[in-house]
């Protein structure tokens, strides 16, 4: 009898201080600075040891006060958050994986729901199963498939000679509401359940919130967040939503329609800072050659940053298969682009719109993109881009270095830059002011401006060669493929994406490993790791 009474009065005492943290008692000085989160866990506990974990991140956020970090061990969370407290001055509210990489943020459905399908063959590559849900969003084997808008559109899609996956959701028929899922497989393989990633329910729109959904939402200041997996997004996978002096870092990002997102928001944010993080919605780039430039366009908001606001930071990030990969609109102080390597953005590289007050856009790598910087208008300014690389191949088609269709743009300073593509501009001609204050810029180019051209004397003080297409080579070439280029022409990809990713061996980052060693970039021996 002796022996029971310890156990009696620890789950007594346990009792109590899961019943006080409901009641919002204090619990932070029985932590230590750490709350534990893991898929195992219990919102019944308070966190204080990876022993007795939370098993939420939502109620972590609840929890956790300014100035603790939340740990999330391994494994994958089907979660939606809302964070409205975060952190202070000095002391910000932490969110990371305990293991870099190993704590998934899901949008993902749980498998038993795609288990219930049953699938009909209809030819050798269309199936067809009967589903409840609303399905926006598919991938197969980890990689999206495209959405067809129509029945009509799937079948034609379907029989396109180098077609991709895709799918098409009809709306909901009769009393029961069911629908037909439609799956295109040009492969001739089979949709296994093992194959297949669908979302959750999307909630509905509420009269506080935007027109778009999110997994975690931030509503607070004073947070940094880092080493996480936000994976299958419908919407943004994080939401600024009334944020100031957020810290994202070694973030990966994959299938999200936007993973950063301040629009719409309660307040525009202020000093975000995104660092050293990856984003891919693969296999959008590839699409290129099966899509027509409107069906493409679609997918134009896949982007790691939608951002306006003021004074953030967007440094050392890795991008691949984007539509526009970094959107800014920001309308105060200064804004810097830096370091970022992207790769097969099927619209802008770097879009600005609105009024864009300062930003420096230097020193990042463009790698086969439809548009290098995009500035549709641009009012603001100085926009200043500085030594960066645009390199573009004979495969990647129609592309240009500058899109400025709209006015008024003024402001726009270009300075040693390295372009290589079809087209230096697309120029149009309610383009008002002086856009091209242009020098020591070296433009390979086979045509300059169009439709309309150029100021007069636009580009007199940089060097442009006639790119004749037979001799055009591609980005893997390497810098010594182009005729009189200076040695020394290198981008510093030392700190570029997470730390823990080696981009040789994830997909679909081990796309860019010709591109790595093709001496673009500075040799291994000499480039730092990131920060971790």
């Amino acid at each position: 009898m002796r022996s029971r009474i310890p156990r009696t009065i620890a789950a007594v005492l346990l009792v109590g201080v899961g019943a006080g943290q409901y009641l919002g008692m204090p619990t932070a000085w029985l932590r230590h600075g750490v709350v534990h989160v893991a898929p195992w866990g219990s919102d019944l506990l308070i966190g204080h040891a990876r022993q007795w974990p939370l098993r939420s991140l939502a109620r972590a956020v609840v929890l956790a006060a300014p100035g603790e970090t939340i740990l999330l061990w391994p494994g994958t969370y089907r979660e939606t958050v809302l964070l409205r407290r975060g952190g202070l001055p000095g002391k910000p509210l932490r969110i990371r994986a305990a293991i870099p990489g190993t704590a998934v943020i899901s949008g993902a459905a749980p498998p038993q729901q795609t288990a219930r399908w049953h699938w009909r063959q209809r030819d050798p590559r269309v199936f067809t199963t009967t589903l409840a849900p609303s399905i926006s969003a598919l991938s197969l084997d980890d990689q999206a498939a495209f959405q067809a808008q129509s029945l009509p559109e799937f079948i034609a899609l379907c029989r396109r000679h180098g077609a991709w996956p895709l799918f098409h959701a009809e709306a909901p028929v009769g009393w029961f509401r069911t629908r037909t899922l439609w799956l295109c497989l040009p492969d001739g393989s089979q949709p296994r359940l093992h194959r297949l990633t669908v979302h959750r329910p999307i909630p509905v729109r509420s009269r506080a919130g935007g027109h778009q959904t999110a997994t975690l939402w931030i509503r607070a200041s004073y947070v940094e967040i880092s080493h996480l997996h936000f994976d299958f997004a419908v919407g943004a996978a994080i939401q600024l939503w009334d944020a100031r002096e957020i810290y994202l870092h070694n973030n990966l990002f994959t299938a999200a329609d936007v993973a950063i997102n301040s629009n719409p928001s309660l307040r525009p944010p202020r000093r975000i800072r995104v660092e050293h993080n990856a984003y891919h919605h693969a296999p959008q780039h590839h699409w290129r050659r099966w899509l027509t430039w409107a069906e493409l366009y679609r997918y134009s908001n896949s982007s790691l940053i939608s951002l306006d606001g003021s004074d953030h930071t967007i440094r050392a990030n890795l991008v691949v298969h984007s539509g526009d990969a970094l959107k800014l609109a920001t309308q105060t102080g200064q804004t810097r682009v830096s370091g970022n390597l992207i790769a097969g953005s099927s619209d802008d590289a770097i879009e600005l719109d609105g009024n864009s007050a300062p930003i420096l856009i230097d020193a990042n790598l463009v790698v086969n993109s439809f548009a290098g910087i995009s500035a549709t208008p641009l009012p603001g300014g100085p926009v200043t881009l500085q030594g960066n690389l645009f390199l573009n191949g004979p495969s990647n088609g129609h592309n240009t270095w500058l899109k400025l269709l709209q006015g008024p743009i003024a402001a726009l300073r270009l300075r040693d830059n390295l372009f290589v593509g079809e087209w230096i501009g697309w120029y149009g001609g309610g383009a008002a002011g002086e856009p091209l204050n242009s020098h020591k810029n070296r433009l390979f180019a086979v045509h300059r401006f169009g439709p309309h051209p150029a100021p007069d004397g636009a580009l007199r003080h940089d060097r442009v060669v006639g790119l004749d297409r037979a001799q055009w080579p591609e980005p893997t070439a390497g810098p010594a493929a182009l005729p009189g280029l200076p040695t020394g022409i290198r981008f510093n990809a030392a700190a570029v994406g997470p730390c823990w990713i080696n981009p040789e061996r994830m997909p679909p980052f081990r796309e860019l490993t010709p591109l790595l060693r093709s001496g673009w970039l500075d040799p291994a021996p000499s480039r730092a790791t990131p920060p971790c």
